[in-house]
């Protein structure tokens, strides 16, 4: 979505392996192995998670959020631009200028979620370590709503510390509209394709993540090839009925 033509924005699609590193593209903590590594592995597999990245007309990236749902809230739990992007910018434009467009494309962002999800009423984003939280706090109302924090996460690969979340405990709000009194279905924040896999189409990468749901219950694919044909065998499956779909949350073989 192009915002003005000079900027664009995007929620990353989970096949999108520039989330696994978007932190130490922007100099932050949210990175494998840093303070935030539980936020990475939230946005890779938590339907309730992304990553939100603005890029200008070059490709580049100047800013990114990792971004949560929870009834009925969409939150950026903060901004975050590259240091070098703070430089240049710093040197060619006005004073605060460059925030204020970043902040712009983020509501204009925010309205879309409203106009998308029906279930939004609100879109927020975290002050804590946000390199435009000057420009949020003059140019947006904080939310004097109870904190929202992101749906209970336990993360299972990276690490076994707790989902960080510190960055939105003061939140501001972008946008949002008159919340009626229902309960709100915490849908997906976004929705991929979901490809059917069969013999024509499988390929050993499949196996892999099949081995990781598995070593979630110490089970162990060893023994197995890397043909579709002894999967279904493995099944007792003939192997062209075999199908197979595969997400970050949940596996189905039949």
């Amino acid at each position: 979505i192009l915002y003005e033509g000079e900027f664009n924005y995007e929620i990353l699609r989970l096949d999108d392996p520039l989330a696994l590193s978007i932190g130490t593209l922007t100099s932050c903590c949210q990175e494998i192995g840093n303070v935030a590594d539980t936020v990475v592995e939230h946005s890779a597999v938590s339907k309730h998670g992304r990553i939100f990245v603005i890029r200008d007309n070059e490709n580049r990236i100047l800013a990114q959020s990792w971004v949560w749902k929870n009834n009925g809230v969409i939150c950026f739990d903060n901004i975050e631009i590259p240091a070098k992007i703070l430089h240049e910018k710093s040197r060619v434009y006005e004073t605060n200028q460059f925030a204020l467009d970043i902040l712009l494309v983020y509501k204009e962002a925010a309205l879309k979620f409203l106009e998308i999800d029906s279930q939004v009423y609100k879109v927020t984003s975290g002050l804590g370590y946000n390199d435009i939280a000057s420009c949020l706090k003059e140019n947006t109302v904080k939310d004097n709503e109870d904190a929202h924090k992101p749906v209970k996460f336990t993360p299972f690969v990276l690490s076994s510390k707790s989902l960080y979340i510190s960055d939105s405990r003061e939140q501001y709000i972008l946008a949002s509209r008159y919340k009626e009194s229902r309960d709100y279905l915490n849908l997906p924040i976004y929705s991929d394709s979901i490809k059917v896999i069969d013999i024509n189409n499988f390929d050993e990468v499949y196996l892999l993540m099949i081995e990781r749901f598995k070593s979630l219950f110490k089970e162990s694919l060893s023994g197995y090839t890397d043909s579709a044909e002894n999967l279904a065998e493995a099944y007792d499956m003939d192997p062209n009925d075999f199908r197979m779909i595969v997400d970050s949350t949940f596996m189905l073989v039949y």
